[in-house]
């Protein structure tokens, strides 16, 4: 699209259908699509709403760029600093394996009660459900600090933020990036998009330059949410 666009018009033909959609450009995925199967050992589908994410907002740099184009994830650390990430509902593994990989965090805390296929050094699988997990890292001394914040949890999107809620002692204010999916479940689309909007206001409200988008990746039901904590 033209730089400066509003609007992106996407029409495809298939089996003698035409079919056309029109989407406001900041609800759609703009770059080489190529890019977006890169991860050709992927733990799972879902792996690839988190790739989508740090290429919208930018969280990923040139060099972990080129990582992702060859799959020398060995190369595609941020920084050299140290970094930290807290995954709810790691389960099977794939975004613990993204953030450990791609993004480069040497510590990577997966939380849940199911299996997590990706086993690297500096992972750590605490089998529990997220809310006693986040209890559990709060009593540790000193308390931990994570740098990003990634939840793919199966729970209903009230939960979802009761979780984050419960895990901000944990963040660092203006530093740790969120990326969180909300599951709306099978009701009809008004009620959906209701609670969509509801859950996204509280939000808000502690995220800095917060995005509201459904991923390529995102089931008809899901949206992700995502941007910077920051305490209000």
């Amino acid at each position: 699209p033209t730089v400066g666009a509003d609007w992106v018009l996407s029409v495809v033909f298939a089996d003698g259908c035409l079919m056309a959609s029109v989407h406001a450009r900041a609800d759609v995925f703009i770059g080489d699509l190529r890019l977006l199967h890169r991860c050709r050992d992927a733990v799972c589908r879902a792996q690839f709403k988190l790739e989508e994410v740090f290429r919208r907002a930018h969280w990923v740099t040139s060099t972990s760029d080129r990582a992702l184009d060859t799959g020398a994830h060995s190369e595609g650390l941020i920084s050299a600093k140290s970094l930290a990430a807290l995954d709810i509902g790691a389960s099977p593994g794939g975004w613990s394996k993204f953030m450990s990989e791609t993004v480069g965090c040497s510590t990577v805390v997966a939380v849940d009660p199911g299996v997590v296929l990706y086993k690297v050094a500096g992972l750590k699988h605490l089998e529990m459900v997220g809310q006693k997990a986040i209890a559990t890292l709060l009593q540790q001394d000193p308390t931990p600090t994570f740098d990003y914040y990634v939840s793919d949890a199966n729970v209903a999107p009230m939960d979802a933020y009761h979780l984050f809620v419960a895990a901000t002692p944990l963040f660092i204010t203006g530093q740790t990036k969120i990326v969180v999916t909300l599951k709306l479940g099978e009701r009809n689309k008004s009620v959906r998009s209701a609670e969509r909007e509801r859950v996204a206001s509280l939000f808000s409200k502690n995220l800095r330059g917060m995005h509201q988008v459904h991923l390529l990746a995102n089931t008809p039901n899901e949206t992700t949410i995502f941007g910077i904590y920051t305490d209000l």
